[in-house]
């Protein structure tokens, strides 16, 4: 303490100078240190609102959930699912004796539909390939261009128009179904029912196909 009273002026002056320099320089760096703090919370804050941002909303995840599931039955396909045999029975007639089976599958959806409680009374109708003209007065309507995914969904009507120009080998035998069309109904177990069962569907078998036998309408009642 001594020592520093008896430093002249100018040194007293030069001393407090360096103090004063120093003290800014601490100043400075603190406030450095201070926006660097506060962008970086800065910086997690717009972070966090951007994560949360890609977070699915509430509506999103609803809609998502809303969604079809093409492999999912309809409400009434169980039901008609039951009541297949009931059609099955319809395309059998009594001939000498002997029960055979007619290749009437529009008459056997119908049956079908009908002890279902799907449809009531008669069709109008003679050819499969019009019988949305019947059926759209119950309800049924076409999502073939909508939903094509879905004609492959348990209790879906498949409708199929007749065979396309060209389309007839000349070998085979010309069927009621290349002038009338086609129509069957995708069973929960997999199968296709019309006046009996196949495991595939008309137009992938190999003796007609898509030319032959050629998708027109995938049916449903209501919203399913």
């Amino acid at each position: 303490m001594k020592l520093f009273l008896r430093l002249r002026p100018i040194k007293m002056q030069i001393l407090l100078a360096a103090l004063i320099a120093v003290g800014l320089q601490l100043d400075k760096a603190e406030g450095k240190d201070r926006v660097r703090l506060e962008a970086s919370s800065d910086c997690h804050c717009d972070k966090s609102k951007n994560s949360n941002s890609n977070l699915p909303n509430s509506r999103s995840i609803v809609e998502k959930a809303a969604e079809t599931d093409p492999h999912k039955p309809l409400s009434y396909a169980a039901q008609l699912q039951s009541f297949f045999k009931v059609g099955e029975r319809a395309a059998l007639i009594k001939v000498h004796g002997l029960w055979r089976r007619r290749t009437v599958c529009w008459r056997s959806v119908w049956e079908t539909l009908k002890a279902a409680h799907l449809v009531k009374g008669n069709l109008s109708q003679a050819g499969a390939k019009d019988a949305y003209k019947d059926l759209k007065k119950f309800g049924f309507h076409d999502v073939m261009k909508t939903s094509p995914q879905a004609c492959l969904q348990p209790g879906v009507i498949r409708v199929y128009g007749p065979a396309r120009p060209g389309s007839i080998p000349r070998h085979a035998k010309r069927t009621k179904g290349d002038t009338y069309g086609h129509i069957e109904i995708v069973g929960t177990d997999g199968r296709f029912h019309h006046f009996t069962s196949s495991s595939t569907p008309m137009n992938s078998r190999s003796h007609f196909g898509p030319q032959r036998r050629p998708l027109i309408q995938c049916l449903i009642k209501g919203k399913g």
